[in-house]
């Protein structure tokens, strides 16, 4: 049996500056590490408007409710497309392999999942168009 689903985030989102990214509350919510907080610094180095905010997209996926099902998720892939090279992304989840210039990838085994995911997309500019 194969289930596929998908996620298109249209609307949703929070002006982000490094400060608040930098909080380790933050950080831990969406695993970020060093090399994202350096990327979202430079994001904002660079932000076309004058405030420098970004926009920070987060992407709820319900994993948790398969732990309802008769047996682990036999082979369990994730793919994100964070829509722009220039955006960062960030999750936690450790083995992601980068799989083009804006595609991520995650596969598991006999997956049990043991918390929701939150995938963190941030990005300049005026919004959303092209993540998946």
């Amino acid at each position: 049996m194969r289930i596929a689903h998908s996620y298109v985030p249209v609307s949703g989102f929070h002006v982000l500056d490094p400060k608040e990214a930098a909080r380790a509350a933050y950080r831990a919510t969406y695993c970020l590490d060093e090399a994202g907080l350096a990327a979202i610094r430079r994001l904002h180095a660079q932000a076309p408007d004058a405030s420098g905010h970004l926009r920070a997209f987060v992407v709820p996926y319900i994993v948790t409710t398969a732990r309802n099902w008769a047996a682990p998720i036999g082979r369990f892939t994730l793919t994100v497309d964070k829509g722009s090279p220039e955006a960062v992304v960030s999750f936690c989840r450790s083995g992601i392999r980068k799989t083009g210039p804006t595609t991520f990838r995650w596969e598991a085994q006999d997956y049990v999942p043991d918390h929701d995911l939150r995938v963190l997309i941030v990005l300049p500019g005026p919004g959303p168009r092209g993540i998946r």
